[in-house]
């Protein structure tokens, strides 16, 4: 990602973009949850696909107010984009000049340390915070469609100048190994990633303990088709 695809002159207008209400309630919640199991320390702050840093910089602000100078916070982004990465750090930073900032640790204008990571495990091992705000809705998938013939992954052809849908000739290995015998649906959509990745989290806040908030929108029922963009 090369350019600024948030806001509105970009492709994606997110809630924290909007009021800076929406982050600074999150950091009360956050803040609230901590204190409510001891406040452990030390304490980071994980997010996954930061954007521009605009929640964050929400969330710090109240944790700025409510915390007393001895919380040992830190943040942690987990950011693949290298020009997010930089948008971030203009953000919410006032210091340092480099150009790659994935594994450097900066202070925030807050006076928190943050650190840039491509995955979480190369985040340390503490009690955290994380926070996953429309982030999954994001992650690859594997589409399939029930046929008479059973099921069929469902592919992107070239065709005329145009992408289109096309259905796999036969089962392929996602489709084997993905979908459940006693599945009842006509159309279904699985994200490996995301699943490898919450198991992730999971063991973390099993082991290091922690608190989670992952927040993605849609509709109630049944999800059908979701798929948005083809990268």
């Amino acid at each position: 990602m090369s350019r600024d695809v948030f806001g509105s002159s970009g492709d994606f207008i997110t809630s924290p973009e909007v009021s800076q209400v929406f982050g600074e309630l999150i950091g009360v919640w956050f803040y609230n949850e901590w204190h409510r199991v001891g406040h452990p320390q030390p304490v980071q702050l994980v997010e996954f696909g930061p954007g521009r840093g605009t929640l964050t910089d929400d969330i710090l602000r109240v944790f700025s107010k409510l915390s007393n100078s001895e919380s040992k916070l830190s943040v942690q982004f987990i950011e693949v984009s290298p020009h997010l990465c930089l948008v971030q750090k203009s953000r919410l930073c006032t210091e340092g000049a480099e150009q790659d900032l994935h594994g450097k640790t900066l202070k925030t204008k807050y006076g928190f340390p943050i650190t840039w990571h491509h995955h979480l495990t190369t985040v340390p091992e503490a009690f955290s915070l994380f926070l996953a705000h429309e982030f999954f809705d994001a992650m690859p998938i594997h589409k399939f469609q029930k046929t008479p013939d059973g099921w069929r992954e469902v592919l992107i052809d070239f065709k005329d100048g145009e992408l289109q849908y096309v259905l796999s000739r036969s089962p392929t290995p996602a489709t084997k190994l993905l979908i459940d015998k006693d599945e009842k649906r006509d159309h279904i959509e699985i994200s490996p990633e995301s699943g490898i990745l919450l198991d992730d989290v999971t063991k973390r806040m099993k082991e290091d303990g922690g608190i989670a908030l992952i927040a993605d929108y849609g509709h109630f029922g049944t999800k059908t088709d979701t798929f948005r963009n083809l990268k």
